[in-house]
């Protein structure tokens, strides 16, 4: 694709004992516009038509790479939608996950196998802020966590160690949504 929006797309092969791709999509939120949506041929979704330019980006970034990973299992012409919690709703058959943050999006899709489980999750964070960190950290750590992430540390040093701590978690609540519908059980989860 040559547009000054996306920047570049390649495929990443997490380990090697699986097939399947991670997309990653380097894009320009500077240089997005509305007629991005018509050139890479994904639909603006209706919630996001009215959102902040930063929002549609990243949106558009990641259905990209949704229709990159999606592609390389032979399946096109297929959107992927935003379902009632943000969450995206992927064909039958297909297990998925997308992140963004600042210029980046990925995404893995497939069909998965007795090698390579029901779920997947996969997040990007650039470091998050301390006074986000601050907002939200009751809904992320446990006690054990909070210890772990916030103790000691310069505040600096607490905001990049709890991105460290939140990112796995994000991770995991991506993978896990599908079947649970839920969000509520990330606090109680244990990074080790």
């Amino acid at each position: 694709m040559s547009n000054t929006f996306i920047k570049a797309s390649y495929g990443i092969i997490p380990t090697c004992e699986t097939k399947y791709l991670i997309h990653i999509i380097e894009y320009s939120a500077e240089s997005y516009s509305d007629i991005e949506f018509v050139r890479t041929g994904i639909e603006c979704p209706e919630q996001i038509r009215i959102s902040a330019i930063k929002r549609k980006s990243e949106c558009l970034a990641g259905r990209y790479a949704a229709k990159l990973a999606l592609r390389a299992e032979g399946i096109d012409n297929v959107q992927v939608k935003i379902g009632t919690q943000r969450e995206p709703l992927w064909p039958v058959g297909i297990v998925g996950s997308i992140s963004h943050c600042t210029n980046i999006a990925a995404c893995s899709a497939f069909r998965p196998s007795e090698k390579v489980g029901a779920g997947v999750g996969i997040d990007v964070e650039a470091f998050i802020d301390i006074d986000t960190v601050e907002q939200i950290q009751d809904q992320i750590l446990c006690a054990e966590d909070a210890q772990l992430a916030l103790s000691n540390l310069s505040k600096e040093q607490a905001a990049k160690r709890f991105t460290q701590v939140f990112s796995p978690k994000e991770s995991l609540y991506k993978a896990l949504f599908p079947r649970v519908r839920s969000r509520t059980f990330i606090d109680r989860c244990e990074s080790v």
